[in-house]
């Protein structure tokens, strides 16, 4: 009775690095998503709370207004670029999920094949003590049932 061994073990195993490395890309992604988002939350606090703070100092000055003109302006084309950068985060969320999943499909192929021929290895071992154990109980029945004279 030889041990089970599947013989696609390296490739298997070297799948479920490449998974393990297409998750980790994913999650890296997902981080800077993450990261870009809070940049335009900030951006938006920054620009609502500047409004905020002029309103409560009760007089203004004309530079004052011309400074937050500027940095509103300023804070538009930065609210683009973060804009357009969340679009493309979120497209590369996408292709890297949709390789993830490619990656899972492909090592869960490798493992079901592997518990299927595990599965017949199994069966055969069975099959192979149970003709054992018939042999073993025939030799044992011949032994005792063998006429005294022989």
């Amino acid at each position: 009775m030889k041990a089970f061994r599947f013989p696609l073990e390296r490739v298997m195993q070297w799948r479920k690095a490449q998974l393990e490395l297409e998750e980790l890309r994913l999650h890296r992604l997902l981080e800077q998503a993450r990261a870009v988002a809070a940049a335009i939350g900030a951006l938006e606090a920054a620009v609502t709370e500047s409004g905020e703070g002029l309103r409560r100092q009760g007089s203004v000055a004309g530079s004052d207004l011309n400074t937050l003109c500027q940095f509103r302006q300023s804070a538009a084309r930065r609210r683009e670029r973060l804009l357009a950068e969340a679009l493309e985060c979120e497209r590369a969320v996408e292709r890297q999920r949709k390789q993830v999943r490619e990656t899972q499909r492909a090592f869960r192929l490798l493992e079901k094949l592997k518990q299927e021929r595990q599965r017949e290895w199994s069966l055969g071992l069975d099959r192979e003590l149970e003709a054992l154990a018939g042999e073993c109980h025939l030799a044992r029945w011949v032994r005792e049932n063998r006429p005294a004279s022989e």
